[in-house]
């Protein structure tokens, strides 16, 4: 996804809303998404885990969630 894209995306949303991420784990990845989402937050202590949990039936705030793509095969990176 280019800047241009996701400008474009988050222009969708007021410009005051929370924004998050995935937590924890290294690399990067060019592939994610981006979603109106809930969370309950501040519901984990670890230092691995991110504070807050995306839950669409409990979850009491509204963000947008920005999420990695999870596959586990080799892929090339363009």
């Amino acid at each position: 996804m280019t800047v241009k894209e996701l400008i474009e995306i988050l222009l969708k949303y007021d410009k005051d809303t929370l924004i998050v991420v995935d937590g924890y784990e290294g690399g990067v990845t060019k592939n994610f998404t981006v979603e109106k989402s809930r969370i309950v937050p501040n519901v984990h202590k670890e230092w691995y885990y991110g504070e807050s949990e995306v839950d669409l039936t409990n979850g009491f705030i509204e963000v947008v969630y920005i999420s990695r793509e999870r596959i586990v095969e080799d892929r090339d990176f363009e």
